[in-house]
């Protein structure tokens, strides 16, 4: 009896050990605070942040702390389906901003003058691949950058200003001091999600902010929701931002406001009316998981400094 006993009380123990990263696998993941003006107070917040965003979406006892004597805050997130892609989608600063946008139409007329620019004085400044058709040869920017344009060569509506897949080379012509100033001084453009041809579209921005900026602070609840089209998330201003955000929607009846996380539009829906009570939607074609991890982003505002993820160090399970 004293046996069975002691092996029942073994048992118990073994099964009693709090599980951890370390003994039941996960991810270790260390960020590394680049921020040069992120103080002792800032630091605290954002381990409060971290800690809000993991725990409501993180069931398995996730930790966040700040390793003694170095600018690095570490997170460790048990082993779940879905530890990487909380990861991807809670470890961000989370700053949301609402912006004007330009129609397509009223910069269309600077592409062109790119074009121009680039085949004339430009051409070989920058690894725009060689035109094999012979169509696009006076026209190097839409090798790289696919205009907005229906296949009966209308310009399609909204602040979808081309597509591409590389990025890079176009924000490289884009930014380029000859190039840049053949857009209206205003202008700014980001890039929003791939979409389903495997392409970035560009979407086009107001620079000038004629009002107070929406940003994360303002936001007093958000919710992920499912809809017939599939995942949106649904936000609400704090009652003292509310008539800021009638006055922007009022102003931009029949325009695109572009929503923004961390210089990524995640979408720009076309205003139809003014909205008051401070409510506000992202539809973005996301999956379950992310919906909601934007959510809880929303609803514990942004990271406030800059950061960048330093490690990542993945324990499999025993």
């Amino acid at each position: 009896m004293k046996k069975y006993f002691g092996l029942l009380l073994i048992i118990a123990l073994i099964s009693c050990k709090p599980k951890t990263v370390e003994n039941s696998g996960g991810l270790i993941i260390d960020i590394d605070i680049t921020g040069k003006t992120a103080k002792e107070k800032d630091i605290a917040t954002a381990i409060d942040i971290l800690k809000s965003r993991v725990d409501l979406l993180c069931p398995n006892s996730p930790t966040v702390e700040l390793i003694e004597g170095k600018n690095t805050i570490q997170v460790k997130l048990p082993l779940t389906k879905d530890s990487m892609l909380y990861k991807e989608n809670l470890l961000i600063p989370g700053k949301l901003s609402i912006v004007e946008t330009y129609e397509n139409k009223e910069v269309y007329k600077s592409l062109q003058d790119i074009n121009e620019s680039l085949f004339n004085n430009f051409n070989y400044q920058f690894q725009i691949p060689i035109d094999s058709t012979n169509k696009l040869t006076k026209l190097p920017l839409f090798r790289v950058l696919y205009p907005a344009i229906t296949s009966d060569g209308n310009l399609i509506n909204g602040p979808e200003i081309g597509y591409s897949k590389d990025t890079a080379l176009v924000n490289s012509i884009l930014k380029f001091n000859a190039i840049k100033t053949l857009f209206p001084a205003d202008f700014d453009f980001k890039w929003a999600r791939i979409n389903s041809n495997g392409l970035f579209p560009l979407i086009a921005i107001k620079k000038t902010i004629r009002y107070q900026p929406i940003t994360s602070q303002m936001v007093s609840d958000s919710r992920a929701i499912k809809n017939s089209f599939g995942w949106e998330v649904n936000f609400t201003l704090k009652p003292e931002y509310c008539k800021t955000w009638a006055d922007i929607t009022k102003n931009n009846i029949g325009r695109a406001l572009a929503i923004v996380i961390d210089n990524n539009v995640l979408s720009y829906p076309r205003v139809n009316s003014e909205i008051t009570g401070g409510k506000a939607t992202i539809s973005s074609n996301m999956t379950p998981e992310q919906a909601k991890a934007l959510s809880t982003i929303l609803k514990y505002r942004a990271i406030p400094f800059e950061f960048k993820i330093k490690k990542i160090k993945e324990i499999k399970a025993p």
